[in-house]
């Protein structure tokens, strides 16, 4: 069956999976990317490239928000030598649409996750949370670490307001996070205004945290918690989106009293989502084999589960099968 991860997260993930029972789609759950959006990030920002004739088509209205796809409006300032070869890593998508589908390889800005215009708190908002030292036209930004007492610093001394004059902006952001607010549907980039396809409000361009991706993967905030940022993206990238592996169990184990002893044999396991799975469905009595290669996805799979019993390389076992004299001269 062809499942979209798009209609239980914010994630646009197709897939096919192949299994032998009866398994009706899953509901639509009407996450947005926005729904799962940290609102302080300490990632890069990036600056917005005026848009081109490509750009300006990807952000021109032909995609309607609150879609069940990723949403074009833009391309950042980049380095490449031709500006019009627009690859996924300099792309700039809408948070009122669905994320980009997560990769495990490949490298370079937003490869992995996508690049973002994520909504940032206004200045009242900000205050009422508990940041401090913001005064009216002052640039501000709440995207860098916090001090002891948690609360938001003024950056005067970083501060690189996007255009001429601060009243246009409750804040503008720093040389390394350029912040940006979308009026009436048209947002200022450099010393001009051009339509773009985001709903009023004050912006970074952005990729996507660890805990942000563990959400549209629908496992819990802190589930790579035990690897490196770059190891956790891998991870997650080629992962599975949990809530459609369990909406596809259910249709197996509905009638499985919860106490009974299940045994799963977990080919390519990764980070052992499989085993999460079965946890959220309530299965108290699992015993579950992995085989899998990658120490750093094993680790993830152990901080969360140390009860996954870890068989290995499968492809070893294989030629234990067909090549004997292999093992022998071994």
């Amino acid at each position: 069956m062809h499942i979209n991860s798009a209609l239980v997260s914010a994630q646009n993930r197709q897939r096919f999976y192949a299994f032998n029972w009866s398994v009706d789609q899953p509901d639509d759950r009407h996450v947005m990317l926005r729904d799962i959006l940290e609102t302080t990030s300490s990632e890069h920002g990036y600056a917005l490239a005026p848009p081109s004739s490509l750009a300006a088509q990807a952000g021109g209205g032909l995609t309607p928000l609150g879609s069940d796809v990723p949403v074009r409006i833009g391309t950042i300032e980049n380095q490449a030598k031709n500006k019009e070869f627009n690859s996924k890593q300099y792309r700039v998508y809408s948070p009122d649409g669905k994320s980009t589908t997560l990769c495990g390889q490949g490298g370079g800005v937003g490869a992995k996750t996508g690049l973002y215009a994520v909504p940032i708190m206004r200045v009242p908002e900000a205050t009422k949370k508990g940041y401090v030292d913001i005064l009216p036209g002052e640039c501000v930004d709440l995207s860098m670490p916090h001090s002891k007492t948690r609360r938001g610093r003024a950056m005067r001394e970083k501060s690189n307001c996007l255009t001429t004059s601060c009243q246009m902006y409750e804040y503008c952001g720093t040389l390394d996070c350029p912040i940006y607010r979308v009026e009436h549907g048209t947002i200022v980039i450099g010393n001009s205004r051009y339509p773009i396809q985001l709903m009023d409000g004050c912006y970074i361009i952005r990729k996507l945290t660890v805990k942000e991706c563990c959400r549209l993967q629908t496992l819990p905030d802190d589930y790579c918690k035990s690897v490196s940022d770059s190891q956790a993206y891998k991870g997650l990238g080629n992962g599975w989106t949990a809530e459609v592996i369990i909406h596809i169990l259910r249709g197996a184990l509905q009638n499985v009293r919860r106490d009974e002893e299940i045994i799963v044999l977990s080919m390519y396991d990764g980070i052992g989502t499989g085993r999460y799975c079965f946890q959220k469905m309530g299965f108290t009595n699992v015993r579950y084999y992995a085989y899998e290669i990658d120490k750093y996805a094993m680790r993830v799979a152990n901080d969360n589960f140390p009860d996954i019993i870890q068989c290995g390389d499968a492809f070893k076992l294989r030629e234990e099968m067909e090549y004997p004299w292999k093992m022998n001269m071994a």
